[in-house]
């Protein structure tokens, strides 16, 4: 490793055992323990991958990111593709020259194109496959005689999942919409609409309408060994291999990609169908010493390459790769493409791959007191001592030290208040999204020089909770206790700062 690289990696600030797992995974180098700690007792860590062979260019991204951000484990922070499918698989998509849709015969569900829905999320999406299988049991089912209308009983069948939906679309002047929906009391509906040219709106064929009574078990059992033998692969997976970092949805923490985790994401992503889009309105360029909470961001790759995988939180992604070509030069950034999985809540389900929820193993009515009476012994050894942290408006940390009247409120609020019962954590990792919505991004840090003890405390903005964060010997280490206290009012003004 030359002076310079070396310089720069030893400018990480993150555990020994984890900076020498990356650094030697560059090149053998001498390594230096860093620095954990600013000049006023306060932690400063970061962490970041152990994952894969980053080369230099990595190195000087994670070096660029420890001087330029406050990563994880930094002040306060908490240890701070697409298999081919039949496109014409969507509504309206297949016009058919007048099959029979007159009785459940139907036509020959080879020999059309239709959208099978399972309420499955994937919105009929399904490998051309899959819906071979699926047109052959179709086929063969056994869907018995018509049967009379239920009294009082709509179309959608007024039960709960699972149902089934087949639609396809006939004619084209105007083309007739046919919907067959199976319900899981049995019961089957045909319905047939077109248009309504004076309404603009969809006109029932009552006259085309059936209902049938079939065996749902028999129809389900045969639809799902199908289903689960659906395997798609989203246009992610190579590049989500070689991932060494991610920011999900923060920007103040570079997270560890471990093989568990890298593992969990790629069965995110393959859970849904991908396809390209033109929506680059949806992105900017990401710059990795200005994270942004708007994306789950994964930097990825080996050597001199980085790709970096970004999906918004409504299920939009972005994927594109810069190659180093020397010291002095710029990047060589590649062309960008995007995905969306028309999933408007899919970046809550990338959230559970970091921003877990845990109950801590707690039990309820737990009376362990000793991290709250460590904050009372705290006060009572100090007039002073104590600071606010919080993030501003474009992502950095701050901190300032509390004045003699906001010191005595804080120390009044624990002389005064005993706290109750500890409550499990349902709030998943510290800062992040879950947690932040519920504790905001202020927090009081108290350092006791004397038992050289680092304590944060997080107060929930709905003033019931206190969280306590106490020292670590890893920074990835989240020994955190809440408490369910009262009168927390008092303690609201660190919001202020923000």
């Amino acid at each position: 490793m030359d002076k310079k690289l070396k310089i720069a990696a030893d400018k990480i600030k993150m555990p020994e055992d984890m900076k020498a797992r990356i650094i030697n995974a560059c090149e053998a180098a001498e390594k230096k323990r860093p620095d954990t700690s600013d000049n006023d007792g306060y932690i400063d860590v970061v962490s970041s991958s152990e994952r894969v062979n980053p080369g230099s260019h990595i190195i000087r991204t994670i070096s660029t990111v420890a001087a330029c951000a406050v990563l994880v484990g930094g002040l306060g922070a908490a240890g701070v593709f697409l298999h081919n499918q039949r496109s014409a698989h969507i509504p309206g998509a297949g016009m058919i020259d007048e099959p029979e849709c007159k009785s459940l015969t139907f036509v020959d569900f080879s020999t059309f194109e239709y959208r099978f829905d399972a309420g499955d999320g994937k919105y009929g999406k399904y490998t051309a496959e899959t819906y071979a299988k699926l047109s052959d049991f179709l086929n063969k089912f056994d869907w018995g005689a018509p049967v009379e209308k239920p009294e009082g009983r709509d179309i959608d069948a007024d039960v709960e999942e699972p149902v089934y939906d087949i639609r396809w679309t006939r004619g084209n002047t105007p083309p007739v919409e046919c919907d067959l929906h199976i319900a899981n009391d049995g019961y089957v509906s045909y319905q047939e609409s077109m248009m309504d040219f004076e309404t603009g709106g969809q006109m029932p064929l009552t006259e085309n309408s059936k209902w049938y009574k079939v065996d749902f078990d028999a129809f389900d059992r045969g639809v799902q060994a199908i289903l689960a033998e659906e395997t798609t692969e989203s246009p992610f997976t190579d590049i989500l291999n070689t991932a060494f970092g991610a920011f999900p949805f923060n920007n103040f923490g570079l997270y560890e990609t471990t093989n568990e985790k890298i593992e969990k994401m790629i069965e995110i992503y393959n859970s849904q169908m991908w396809t390209e889009c033109d929506c680059p309105d949806k992105f900017i360029d990401f710059d990795f010493t200005e994270p942004s909470r708007d994306y789950f961001t994964v930097l990825c790759g080996t050597g001199d390459n980085i790709t970096y995988l970004m999906t918004t939180y409504d299920g939009y992604t972005c994927v594109y790769s810069e190659k180093l070509i020397n010291e002095e030069a710029d990047p060589e950034k590649s062309d960008k493409k995007y995905y969306n999985c028309n999933d408007t809540g899919f970046g809550e389900k990338l959230l559970e791959v970091y921003d877990y929820v845990g109950n801590d193993n707690v039990e309820e009515g737990a009376q362990d007191m000793a991290d709250y009476n460590r904050i009372v012994d705290f006060f009572n050894s100090y007039d002073s001592g104590a600071l606010v942290v919080w993030c501003d408006e474009n992502g950095g940390w701050n901190k300032q030290d509390l004045d003699n009247d906001q010191f005595l409120t804080v120390k009044n609020y624990f002389s005064e208040h005993e706290v109750k019962d500890i409550v499990p954590n349902t709030f998943g990792r510290l800062e992040g999204k879950k947690w932040n919505d519920e504790f905001g991004f202020s927090q009081i840090q108290l350092y006791d020089s004397e038992k050289q003890e680092h304590t944060i405390l997080y107060i929930s903005k709905d003033s019931s909770l206190i969280a306590v964060k106490r020292s670590s010997n890893s920074a990835m280490e989240e020994n955190v206790t809440l408490y369910s206290a009262e009168g927390l009012e008092a303690l609201q003004f660190i919001r202020n700062f923000a």
